[in-house]
């Protein structure tokens, strides 16, 4: 019996440990606890504070690591050189075609909206923030697997509520969304890039934008095409145009034109 107690015990600590992590707040920082001080619609100054912390404490970890001061010295004028990079990324995205509307980035943009790049190694993040304010994070992961990024992303937040697949099956794309403010998603981009892209952003400027994208794409209808579509006029058995209700028929043996 108090085997038994004790087995349905560690079931239910192991459920609620599950649950706890599927039920993990979609933001940034629960995917990568490193981004936990990211706050969506800060402006541009406070998410530069945000920046500047995780390179200093990404290189302060490694300066613990060494006693030998030119090695040090080396990290700091690395830490201090990706500080200024950082403050100096400011990115505008221009009207019309760009390098921009070929990029990875070619879905996730809106022509005037501001951002900021980071690079850490192989690994690149981009901030977006429309109308100053920050609404959109985006990570190209240092593990370009699909298969990485999607079992990390379900590890945190469960089984996601929209996914698209390809024709072998694979998933292309995977949106996760919960009550509070924020939408994540994975897009494979292996194909075209090598690489995955992993999206954080805010639910309903992400919704408006992406509908104004789609809108933006429809095929324009083009006239001659449409007027190639209309059925034509019906003929009598001698090639002639059938007479339509209030069309004046010729009379017999009266040629048409001159």
């Amino acid at each position: 019996m108090e085997r038994k107690v004790l087995y349905l015990v560690s079931v239910l600590v192991v459920s609620a440990g599950n649950l706890a992590l599927a039920q993990a707040p979609i933001h940034p920082g629960s995917w990568d606890a490193s981004w936990r001080g990211l706050t969506f619609g800060a402006n541009r100054e406070e998410v530069l504070k945000v920046l500047e912390q995780r390179i200093r404490d990404r290189y302060a970890a490694l300066l613990r690591r060494t006693l030998d001061i030119r090695e040090r010295d080396r990290l700091t004028r690395e830490m201090q050189r990706e500080i200024e990079e950082v403050q100096a990324s400011r990115v505008v995205f221009p009207e019309g075609e760009s390098t921009w509307s070929v990029s990875i980035l070619k879905e996730d943009y809106e022509p005037g909206q501001e951002m900021i790049l980071v690079r850490e190694g192989p690994a690149r993040y981009y901030m977006l923030f429309h109308e100053g304010a920050l609404y959109k994070w985006i990570a190209l992961p240092e593990d370009p697997s699909r298969d990485a990024a999607m079992a990390s992303l379900q590890q945190v937040f469960g089984s996601p509520a929209e996914v698209q697949r390809h024709w072998d099956d694979t998933v292309i794309f995977a949106r996760w969304k919960d009550a509070g403010p924020l939408c994540a998603s994975l897009q494979d981009y292996t194909r075209e890039f090598q690489t995955v892209l992993v999206r954080f952003a805010q639910k309903d400027l992400e919704e408006r934008f992406r509908t104004a994208r789609s809108q933006r794409k429809a095929p324009a209808l083009n006239p001659l095409i449409e007027a190639a579509k209309a059925p034509p006029e019906a003929t009598d058995a001698n090639g002639d145009q059938a007479e339509k209700p209030g069309r004046k028929k010729s009379p017999p043996g009266k040629k048409k034109g001159p």
